[in-house]
């Protein structure tokens, strides 16, 4: 992304405005031992702006190159001034935004982009298949230039978050970054013009500054489509000879509001301050679910706060009170228009339904009570995603071989899901069916446990993806219940999901 000298001028005014004083003195500290700098210059930069300057002197900082500022501002927290600084990057992109088409009779020059070749040759009169290479043209120079511009370490970060895409011994051999991008692009992660994945990834890593790379490629690649087809509308005009019209088929009607896409699956909007994450916990008589309450509210409370509201309720004692915390929820979702639905249930049960105290709440009620068109309006299409913590069987998954000693393991009693009957739907089951649940009163569920892990290291991951390697997770540990049982066990989930569906960003 190009910057001139007066959007330059506008940035740098930005970061004197954005770093605070203890953010100038962590960078000072950070410069220490750069071998550009000498320690005597660097202690008479005594503030913001003198030491922007120094970076600037010593080429550390220039127009077209924040990227050292901004690994800089990672190491001391400051993600903050990042994300300011890109999004003004953006916006003074798009306001000097030039048509290369219309402007270069005038300027005399080329208006380049990430691809040169794509950004020079005129793309009036291109044909499917020359517009096909043009893109692909883009893509790949997309690829060489990320090539150039990830750092190492970097890299290694992306290697951990796309373990689960990427086989680990195919993995373990990859040691440029154009590999890993490639085998990515195998596993339709990535595609030419669609990198949402890749998004996601630079911003698990911490990483956006990588962003402006894809999305400079990606207005690229619509500037070529976009050229195609007005090409392909002029190609139509008056002096054109009239094409007899196909008799239309008839027109289907629909009324979900998403269109039809029979080639490519969508993904679910999950937007800003738009979901609830509800956690119902049966601590009572159930040793170590404490653990995998605050497990939960690790990872989603301080990574969402911004983006779900919560609601957590312990030791319901009755399914009046059930139904209450359920239409409590509801009110929520209704009044602030929610549109997704992330609940966590731990407890007891049978093949009914969830222990209260003394009434087992069945669970067919609980998804049926946010699966109503007429009281949700807002969750019409959108997921509602269920964690069961419970047995479904008095079964154990008995095993041969020794598994490791836990002191008193427990399990949680049964519980039945019947097939989900509405769209949208995803539940994910501690255990199979006929089967116990399993908890360590010392470390927590196997389940949840392992869910949270998942989580915490693969959070750009499709949500099915992710309950995959919770399966393979769980289904490699065993224990020793009280009675010496050597134990196993198997969690499952079922989904009625139509589209993608990933963890709010």
């Amino acid at each position: 992304m190009a910057t001139n000298s007066t959007n330059h001028n506008k940035i740098i005014h930005l970061l004197q405005e954005e770093i605070k004083n203890d953010e100038f003195v962590a960078l000072k500290r950070q410069l220490h031992g750069n071998k550009n700098i000498g320690a005597a210059t660097l202690e008479g930069a005594t503030s913001t702006n003198k030491l922007l300057e120094l970076m600037e002197d010593r080429g550390l900082l220039g127009p077209d190159d924040y990227d050292k500022l901004f690994e800089l501002l990672v190491i001391i927290g400051a993600q903050r001034v990042i994300d300011t600084v890109d999004q003004k990057l953006n916006e003074l992109a798009s306001d000097s935004a030039i048509d290369p088409i219309a402007s270069s009779s005038a300027t005399g020059a080329d208006v380049l982009t990430i691809s040169d070749s794509a950004a020079t040759l005129p793309l009036s009169g291109l044909n499917a298949e020359q517009q096909a290479e043009k893109i692909q043209e883009a893509h790949r120079t997309l690829f060489n230039v990320l090539q150039e511009e990830i750092y190492p370490e970097d890299l290694d970060s992306i290697k951990t978050q796309v373990t689960g895409v990427i086989r680990g011994g195919r993995l373990s051999k990859m040691k440029e970054t154009r590999d890993v991008l490639d085998a990515l692009e195998k596993a339709d992660k990535i595609k030419p013009g669609v990198y949402d994945y890749l998004k996601r990834l630079f911003v698990s890593i911490e990483r956006p500054v990588y962003k402006k790379f894809l999305e400079e490629t990606e207005n690229e690649i619509q500037q070529i489509k976009d050229r195609s087809k007005a090409t392909k509308r002029a190609s139509n005009g008056k002096n054109s000879p009239e094409v007899p019209k196909k008799k239309s088929a008839p027109q289907v009607e629909l009324t979900a509001g998403d269109p039809l896409t029979p080639h490519e699956l969508q993904k679910y909007e999950c937007p800003k301050n738009k979901g609830l994450l509800l956690i119902i916990n049966q601590a009572r008589g159930r040793p170590g679910s404490t653990r995998d309450e605050v497990r939960i509210k690790q990872f989603f409370v301080p990574k969402f706060y911004e983006v779900m509201m919560t609601v957590i309720k312990r030791n319901v004692d009755s399914n009046k009170e059930m139904e209450k915390v359920l239409e409590d929820a509801k009110k929520k979702i209704k009044q602030n228009q929610l549109k997704y639905l992330y609940c966590f249930v731990m407890g007891h049960g049978n093949k009914v339904g969830i222990l209260t105290k003394e009434e087992i709440f069945k669970y067919e009620d609980l998804t049926k009570c946010f699966s109503s068109k007429e009281e949700l309006q807002s969750l019409l299409g959108q997921p509602k995603v269920f964690f069961i913590q419970a047995c479904r069987g008095d079964k154990i998954q008995a095993d041969d071989e020794p598994g490791q000693q836990l002191a008193d393991l427990q399990a949680d009693e049964p519980i039945m899901l019947n097939p989900p009957k509405d769209a949208d739907i995803l539940v994910a089951w501690a255990t199979t069916e006929e089967y116990k649940a399993l908890r360590s009163p010392c470390h927590g569920s196997w389940f949840i446990q392992s869910l949270m892990e998942i989580l915490q290291d693969h959070p750009c991951e499709q949500m099915t993806d992710i309950l995959t390697h919770v399966n393979s997770e769980v289904a490699y540990q065993k224990g020793i219940d009280k009675d010496s049982n050597v134990c196993r066990q198997m969690s499952v989930f079922t989904s009625t999901l139509r589209k993608k569906l990933y963890l709010p960003e």
